[in-house]
């Protein structure tokens, strides 16, 4: 059996708006939606 973890800090100064408004509500080059990730397999 594999189990995947994945541990994320998401970044507060995301701005919503602006990527709904320019990105199609993705998160772009100075607006990440998460500061780090890590993932850990077991």
């Amino acid at each position: 059996m594999k189990l995947t973890i994945t541990f994320k800090q998401q970044n507060p100064e995301f701005d919503k708006e602006y990527a709904k408004q320019y990105r199609n509500g993705k998160e772009s080059y100075g607006n990440w939606k998460n500061l780090w990730a890590e993932v850990l397999e077991i």
